[in-house]
């Protein structure tokens, strides 16, 4: 027979109403667990996310994005397509990138025109992004290349590769 403040489970044990609610009971320990114990932390009382010693602090109160001094400016920057000037194509029709220009100068834009079933992720080992760019599946972006180098690229999840080649301008 359950009594009145439990339920009977099986083998006839009697558990608690704590015990007939088991996701709220965890859901409120965790709540009185992590609650407010009243000290102050290091982190409440700096003036920086980082450590300042390092010399990469950045103030608590900087814009969410603001550039830390020491980070790398991106080479390839998404430009708008309308009235850019285009000078090669890079799709996927099948099971391999088409590039209408592999060699390009700096400065020079190219349209990505992924199909749903590929991606082009910028990175010379497939599966790892560098984040120089990204292009999703049934995505088009104009990308704008600063910077002279190699820019090889992969198909997530296929990993075949593309390769853009960014000359200086003449």
């Amino acid at each position: 027979m359950a009594r009145p403040d439990g339920f009977t489970g099986a083998g006839g044990l009697t558990y608690g109403r704590a015990m007939k609610y088991p996701l709220l009971t965890a859901v409120l320990l965790a709540l009185v667990a992590c609650g407010d114990s009243g000290t102050v932390t290091d982190a409440a009382i700096s003036d920086t996310v980082f450590d300042a010693s390092a010399g990469d602090a950045v103030p608590v109160d900087a814009p969410i994005d603001a550039v830390p001094i020491d980070a790398v400016p991106s080479t390839v920057l998404e430009v708008p397509c309308t009235g850019a000037t285009i000078v090669s194509e890079v799709s996927a029709p099948g099971f391999a990138f088409v590039v209408t220009v592999s060699t390009i100068a700096v400065g020079d834009v190219v349209r990505f025109t992924m199909p749903d079933l590929h991606s082009a992720i910028s990175g010379a080992t497939p599966g790892i992004a560098d984040g120089q760019f990204s292009v999703a599946a049934n995505q088009v972006k104009c990308l704008r290349f600063t910077a002279p180098g190699p820019f090889p690229f992969w198909c997530n999840p296929h990993q075949f590769t593309g390769l853009l080649t960014v000359v200086p301008a003449t």
